[in-house]
């Protein structure tokens, strides 16, 4: 009785854990492949937790037949969500669909009419249907050990590989464990530790996804990857905005630069102490007023707008007219 009880609520908060983890999934990642076969696998593996029964040779009910269908199908979705978690570039086919439809078909048909008809063809849906389960495991572990080194972001690939080999050693214990255990109270020991299993795994996964971004597990579309990089967080790139304002002046007439030219400020004499140093009378101001005046502007952007007229390499010319400059 206890132990029945503790299956119960394992089952139960295991399926509520996952409804919101598909829940989430879908509203940040339904445009992405990877995102919304990750909604799938969640949905099937709550379909799982509620449906899977470890050691039952009881005729399947016609109502719970399409569960265990799903739950077995299920695995053809996890598959296809390691291979879309590691390659970017894959695509949804329609062979893989009808693969998902020929595995749970199959299961469906085990459950309503193979496995009732002899307790012989019980035992031997269970093995079938279960080494089938192993073997797209496997495939799902050979795309993992295949595709993970082609990711160079370690906090992503780690993520990712921990969510696929999590899934795949709780799917490869639960088949096994399908074929070998076969009685009343083995079986429930059997059920309570599965679902036991399956809820401290749900449970991790789902803390490690709230921890890391988006991009951290999926590729993002690139409209979500401006919108995470224009975030309150991010800092302003003052060296992007620089060269855009002197992009912004070099297109403007070249007249324009004679206003700059104009623009006075006392610059401290080094020889004085800080006091201004003001135009000699009589002096050239080509010769000489570029040494009392001159823009405050980076050295970077004044140099950029003198180009090769420039007579010092942080001094601004002297106007193209010989006049005095406007003080």
């Amino acid at each position: 009785m206890l132990l029945s009880t503790l299956d119960i609520a394992l089952r139960a908060g295991t399926t509520a854990l996952l409804l919101v983890l598909a829940a989430s999934l879908f509203r940040d990642f339904r445009s992405v492949v990877a995102g919304r076969l990750a909604v799938a696998f969640a949905l099937g593996s709550a379909v799982h937790a509620v449906a899977s029964a470890i050691g039952s040779t009881a005729p399947v009910s016609i109502w719970h037949a399409p569960l265990v269908a799903i739950s077995t199908g299920n695995i053809v979705v996890f598959w296809l969500f390691t291979r879309a978690l590691f390659d970017d570039a894959f695509k949804m086919r329609l062979w893989h669909v009808l693969i998902w439809a020929a595995v749970a078909g199959f299961s469906f048909v085990n459950c309503a009419w193979i496995a009732p008809a002899s307790a012989g063809n019980a035992r031997f849906s269970i093995v079938a249907i279960n080494l089938l389960a192993l073997g797209f495991i496997a495939l799902a572990v050979g795309q993992t050990i295949a595709s993970w080194s082609a990711d160079l972001v370690e906090r992503r690939r780690r993520l990712r590989v921990f969510i696929v080999s999590a899934a795949a050693l709780y799917g490869g214990t639960n088949a096994i464990l399908q074929m070998l255990i076969s009685g009343r109270e083995a079986a429930d020991l059997a059920n309570t530790a599965n679902a036991a299993l399956l809820a401290g795994i749900v449970a991790v996964i789902c803390y490690s996804m709230t921890r890391v971004a988006a991009a951290d597990l999926f590729a993002v579309a690139p409209a979500a990857a401006v919108a995470d990089v224009a975030g309150p967080t991010a800092a302003p790139d003052s060296g992007a905005a620089d060269q855009r304002l002197v992009d912004a002046l070099m297109r403007q007439p070249a007249a324009r630069l004679s206003q700059f030219q104009c623009l006075p400020q006392q610059s401290p004499d080094r020889g004085s102490q800080g006091r201004s140093r003001r135009p000699v009378a009589g002096r050239s101001a080509r010769d000489h007023d570029c040494d009392g005046c001159r823009l405050s502007v980076a050295w970077a952007l004044q140099s950029r707008l003198q180009g090769h007229h420039r007579r010092h390499a942080d001094r601004i010319p002297a106007p193209q007219r010989d006049r005095g400059l406007i003080l």
